[in-house]
């Protein structure tokens, strides 16, 4: 009930609220960052809103891929040079990746 009456004040949104209800609620922090929605799953990744913990007016979209252990390193790579190609380009309505970081 009280998780309810969390997401009708706004203080959490129906997506928390469910991963709080679930058997991992743990898993709405990545490092430092609080998983405010899911924007789109796959079978190889999943992909939130964020915002930083100690930056609440930060916001973030953080993807998740998937892959096996053989796969994993070069899905980092892949990843790093993604954001090193990005690095000069702008544009007013795309937002390219800044940052890679790896989790387990």
């Amino acid at each position: 009930v009280w998780i309810d009456a969390l997401v009708q004040l706004g203080c959490l949104t129906p997506y928390q609220a469910r991963v709080l209800e679930s058997p991992t609620p743990a898993a709405l922090l990545v490092d430092d960052l609080l998983l405010l929605d899911e924007l789109g799953r796959s079978g190889t990744g999943i992909t939130w809103l964020a915002r930083g913990v100690s930056s609440p007016r930060e916001r973030w979209v953080v993807k998740r891929v998937r892959g096996t252990v053989e796969k994993q390193a070069q899905i980092a790579e892949q990843a790093r040079q993604l954001v090193e190609r990005a690095a000069d380009f702008e544009h007013p309505h795309i937002i390219p990746p800044r940052r890679c970081r790896e989790t387990r």
